[in-house]
């Protein structure tokens, strides 16, 4: 309707100026507002202490093969944001599409292995099977790839994510 174009129109400046100042659109009260990397830094921070705290509370996990956490860089009673973290450091090391390509057939399977480590050890039930039995994702099956990684991988590093943070078709891709 014209009442929606002209509304457009009006608010495109401010909208303009909103995101280059980096603030948020809140939906609820219609109103800009200031956006602070180092709020959520610490609060991711402080989620992934707390998450450390409950682990460390109960004595170290034995598992039947440390494999998977291995291969991820990890102890066996890592959170699942350590095991997220690693997963997304490791796989833009070893991504086929960032190495060179005389290497890219080795890095192919190395991708493949830890992809298979982190689909086990991210999902609780499979963890704890593994954990148990020592057996986990065959890593030849369809690999569930997190978009996140997907994504930042293609078209981002961790260099620039605190700068501009996480992709939005990441999220997107993640909630389907």
């Amino acid at each position: 309707s014209v009442y929606q174009l002209a509304r457009g129109v009006i608010s495109t400046p401010e909208a303009v100026k909103g995101f280059l100042d980096c603030k948020l659109f809140d939906e609820l009260t219609r109103t800009w507002q200031e956006y602070s990397l180092d709020d959520d830094l610490e609060e991711i921070k402080s989620a992934i202490k707390a998450e450390k705290s409950q682990t460390n509370n109960s004595s170290r996990r034995r598992v039947k093969d440390t494999e998977y956490y291995d291969l991820l860089g990890l102890q066996t009673d890592a959170s699942s944001s350590e095991i997220r973290a690693a997963y997304r450091k490791k796989a833009r090391e070893v991504h086929p599409d960032k190495v060179d390509k005389s290497m890219r057939e080795a890095a192919e399977e190395k991708f493949r292995e830890i992809s298979a480590a982190y689909q086990t050890l991210s999902d609780p039930n499979n963890r704890a099977r593994y954990d148990s039995s020592g057996v986990g994702s065959d890593g030849d099956s369809e690999l569930a790839l997190d978009p996140y990684v997907f994504f930042s991988v293609l078209f981002g590093s961790e260099h620039v994510e605190p700068y501009v943070g996480e992709l939005s078709i990441a999220s997107t891709f993640d909630s389907l």
